[in-house]
């Protein structure tokens, strides 16, 4: 982008451009000294807890069981059976083993459902059953009918492959004080066609159904999408929680609005954006070389991972093609959505293609010691990366752990604790923070500092940063060339230290501004410091 800048500024004739020519060399110059501080390049984690499992590991997830603040983690483990199994990380010890299910624990949650005060697991399978099971004694207390019940498809000419339950979660999304199950399904369709070469499509899809707890009914919310992920939380910050779903082509979110309403959006999965869910084959049905070609969530979670006060909706997805024994995965892509205009402000596309970089779980949590979330990217290879919620940019990355097929992040016996498993076994890290490098006293600042915004010029949006030496109540705000405030992004006490806020190049009414030369301003009771930067569009 910088290139494309020179280039249009080079070209120009007229004075004011040439002017904000000599204006990029001087704050780039500026820019190049302005800020010599780098992050530490490594993750410090602390294994804590490291746990063998006698069967396959098919499902995982952390939830407070016993309503202490302390997470406990839930395994869905297959040997002869189905089965979940619950561990106390804080003991160090196994606490709940369930009855057998009818085929794999793919999904579990964990919520009091039916208000008696003692919190049921709530699990689904690759059979298409859900279960619920009580948490005093790991007693099975309901099994659903399979779902193929309720998701055959209406036009006869479809018959099912498979069906399972991909994702579940707890929630009281409508508000009415009763906790709600939710159920995202995947399902297989295949039609024959009347061909000499029996020609037949495979139709992927899914459903979201709610189930009351009490009376165990089920009512279909939305169709078509594959539900992959679930999530619960308050998006939107209107103080209602929200289901944030992550399917296949679209991220929807569902509200109580007087009654449930959902808003989604589509999202580019294909590179090509195409959203097609028919596949075609050709092949005989009785030994069909099925090309399976689809795209579903890895990887869903939500919180604020960058200065605009608004939580962000973090996902990331492959693109994932089988052709008999071929395989092929398009690039890794990771997305942040920002939840007010429901667009990504952030898309990163890997260069490599390989199911060893898939992200299988992400989290969004401050490690750099700095008041700022930032990302993180458990890939399968077994590494953890640290990314920059504003820039995308890399700040750290783990030593090589186990291979990540399954990932958890929560407090499960310490403040920050991520938990990843492999497939045979789990393991428990406690976080540390990722640090910038150690000052010396020569180059730590010694008074408030504004330093140059960069990009400088920039479109569409510039990173700003400042140090403070003391605790304080600190403003930042954005000015036009007349001295009117544009905007104000900071105006609250914050701690000493190095602090970063980000300007998307709009008003205080959320407008986007015409190019032009702008002033940014850091306030405080002690001093008032002002730079210049430039926006081009």
């Amino acid at each position: 982008m910088g290139a494309k800048i020179f280039y249009k500024l080079l070209k120009s004739k007229e004075r004011y451009t040439r002017f904000l020519l000599i204006l990029l060399i001087v704050t780039s110059y500026f820019n190049l000294f302005s800020d010599s501080r780098t992050f530490a390049d490594k993750l410090e984690l602390t294994r804590t807890w490291a746990v063998d499992v006698s069967g396959q590991i098919t499902a995982f997830e952390l939830g407070d069981l016993d309503g202490d603040g302390i997470e406990e983690i839930f395994v869905g483990n297959f040997s002869d059976s189905g089965y979940i199994d619950v561990f106390d990380a804080v003991g160090q010890i196994q606490i709940g083993h369930s009855p057998g299910t009818i085929g794999k624990v793919t999904a579990i949650a964990v919520g009091d459902i039916d208000d008696d005060d003692i919190a049921e697991i709530v699990a689904g399978t690759d059979s298409a059953y859900l279960y619920i099971f009580n948490s005093d004694d790991f007693s099975l207390q309901w099994v659903s009918d399979t779902f193929k019940v309720l998701e055959e498809p209406i036009d006869t000419s479809l018959t099912m492959l498979n069906l399972q339950i991909s994702s579940v979660a707890v929630s009281d999304v409508d508000k009415d004080d009763t906790l709600e199950v939710y159920v995202g399904t995947y399902r297989r369709n295949y039609r024959q066609n009347e061909s000499p070469h029996s020609l037949f499509n495979i139709e992927k899809g899914g459903s979201l159904f709610r189930m009351d707890p009490i009376t165990y009914d089920f009512t279909r919310i939305s169709p078509d999408p594959i539900f992959s992920k679930l999530e619960v939380d308050d998006i939107n910050e209107d103080n209602y929680e929200d289901l944030i779903c992550g399917a296949s082509g679209y991220i929807y979110y569902f509200e109580m609005l007087g009654s449930l309403h959902s808003e989604g959006f589509s999202v580019d999965l294909y590179q090509n954006g195409s959203l097609d869910y028919i596949y075609h084959f050709n092949s005989l049905f009785a030994g069909a070389h099925e090309l399976d070609s689809f795209s579903v969530f890895n990887s869903l979670t939500t919180g604020n991972c960058d200065l605009d006060e608004q939580k962000e909706i973090v996902a990331s997805f492959m693109y994932h093609i089988t052709y008999m024994s071929y395989e092929l995965y398009d690039p890794i892509r990771l997305l942040v959505f920002d939840s007010d205009s429901l667009k990504p402000q952030l898309d990163l596309t890997d260069t490599v293609q390989s199911e060893s970089e898939r992200i299988n779980g992400l989290a969004i949590h401050e490690v750099t010691d700095d008041s700022v979330n930032e990302i993180l990217a458990a890939r399968q290879k077994g590494i953890i990366e640290v990314l920059d919620g504003t820039t995308g940019d890399l700040i750290a990355t783990s030593d090589t752990l186990p291979s990540i097929l399954f990932f958890g992040f929560g407090d499960v016996c310490d403040s920050a604790d991520i938990c990843i498993s492999d497939g045979d076994s789990f393991f428990v890290y406690n976080v540390g923070y990722v640090g910038v490098e150690e000052e010396t006293e020569s180059n730590l600042p010694e008074k408030f500092t504004l330093f140059q915004n960069y990009p400088n010029p920039f479109n569409p949006n510039t990173t700003i940063e400042y140090y403070i030496p003391k605790d304080i109540k600190v403003t930042v705000s954005i000015h036009n060339i007349l001295g009117q405030k544009v905007k104000t992004l900071v105006d609250w006490h914050q701690k000493a230290g190095f602090r970063k806020v980000l300007w998307y190049g709009k008003n205080q009414n959320g407008e986007d501004v015409a190019s032009g030369i702008y002033f940014y301003q850091l306030k405080t009771e002690a001093v008032v410091q002002t730079k210049k930067m430039v926006l081009i569009k």
